[in-house]
């Protein structure tokens, strides 16, 4: 929801002096009364900036142990059986929680591609890529690629 949420306010461009307002507007249910009441023990004279609000949702729909947990598992994210875009998708969906764990784009780029299958990092990693965007999609390639040869010796 929360990633829905901040797709829109940037596809609208909406300012940050706004976000907060447009962002609590979505919220239902158990997390529109967390809301409320943190408004409330904040008191009115505080002015929400998307930072403060954002810090304070993370707090409580994603706390330390979730965050370790999500850390944990980037950490030791591999390929596996996963699809290049499958892994691509969950690598971004666990980087959110490790921005000082990628901090470049060099950084993370590495980072995709240790955890590949072996064959497709051999030959990814002598590209020496500079982005995690030019990995992926090089990396795409060549898994589409690699499928294209094992239908041809089927």
């Amino acid at each position: 929801m929360r990633t829905q949420v901040i797709k829109i306010l940037d596809v609208m461009g909406c300012p940050d002096s706004q976000r907060v307002s447009l962002a609590t507007f979505t919220l239902e249910g158990e997390a529109e009364l967390w809301w409320k009441l943190v408004k409330k023990e904040a008191g009115s004279s505080i002015v929400w900036s998307w930072s403060m609000y954002s810090d304070k949702f993370d707090q409580k729909y994603f706390p330390d142990s979730i965050q370790e947990k999500m850390v944990s598992e980037f950490i030791s994210l591999e390929q596996g059986s996963l699809s290049v875009p499958q892994y691509e998708a969950r690598f971004i969906e666990l980087s959110r929680f490790t921005s000082d764990l990628i901090s470049t784009p060099s950084m993370k780029a590495c980072k995709f591609e240790k955890g590949l299958h072996p064959g497709l990092r051999s030959r990814v990693v002598p590209l020496r890529l500079p982005t995690f965007e030019e990995v992926t999609d090089r990396t795409k390639i060549i898994e589409a690629d690699f499928e294209e040869m094992n239908k041809t010796y089927e």
